[in-house]
This record gives C-alpha cells, structure tokens and sequence, in this order.
C-alpha cells in the first residue's frame, strides 16, 4: 500500500480509527455531505462526511458546516488529556459564523452612521 500525501495524513488516520468504530461511524453518516474545516496554526484542511460515516476530501470552495480551530501550542495539551477539548478548541458552526458577519455588518453600519452625523454636526456649524 503506497504511503498518502503528507496533506492526506490527517484524514487517513481518522479514517483509520473510524475503520475500527461501527459506532462512530454511525454517528457521522447522518451528517453525510456536510463539510468540517480544522484549522491548526497555519495548517488547514477540509473534509466531508461520506454516507458511509468516513472522511472524504472537500474543495477549498466548500462553505464549512463546522469550523475547528485549534492552536499549534494547544495539540500536545489535547493529545495528553482531550477531555480538555472545550478549553483548547473553538468551534464555530455555520450559524455562528453568519451571526459574527451580521454584528460585524451592523457595528461598522452604527460607526459609519455615527461619522456621517459629525460630518453633518461640523458641517451645520459652518453654516
């Protein structure tokens, strides 16, 4: 068996385990075609679920239904004691994600509004 690309690692293992987990499996199948991107320091990479519960590549153009990230300097802490996952990893989903782009529209709205009003206060005063 020839050995994967060093980008493939990653969900080569995890599909290993999975491979050795009926059960895990069975919990990832109902999420089949929905795209998880992992982020780790400068490392990304994207997969979705096949139907049969295993990792399949996703192209980078694939909008994330799950966003993980994790920081370079928090793997060992993870991999020494991953009940710490809530601590050490952050998770965003594609809600959350068009909750943080819709309170970002809306605060960049409240300070463009807020400017023109001093530009309309300094204006009336030079009137």
């Amino acid at each position: 068996m020839p050995w994967p690309e060093a980008s493939e690692v990653p969900r080569y293992l995890a599909n290993r385990l999975l491979g050795e987990h009926e059960w895990a499996r069975a919990k990832l199948a109902p999420f089949s075609l929905r795209v998880i991107a992992v982020d780790v320091g400068p490392l990304h990479a994207r997969w979705s679920v096949a139907a049969d519960g295993t990792l399949a590549p996703a192209t980078a153009e694939a909008t994330a239904d799950l966003q993980l990230t994790i920081s370079p300097l928090s793997v060992p802490a993870l991999l020494a004691e991953p009940a710490r996952w809530n601590q050490l990893v952050a998770e965003s989903g594609q809600s959350d994600q068009r909750m943080r782009r819709c309170s970002a529209l809306s605060q960049n709205l409240t300070a463009t509004l807020q400017q023109l009003s001093y530009v309309a206060l300094v204006a009336a005063g030079a009137v």
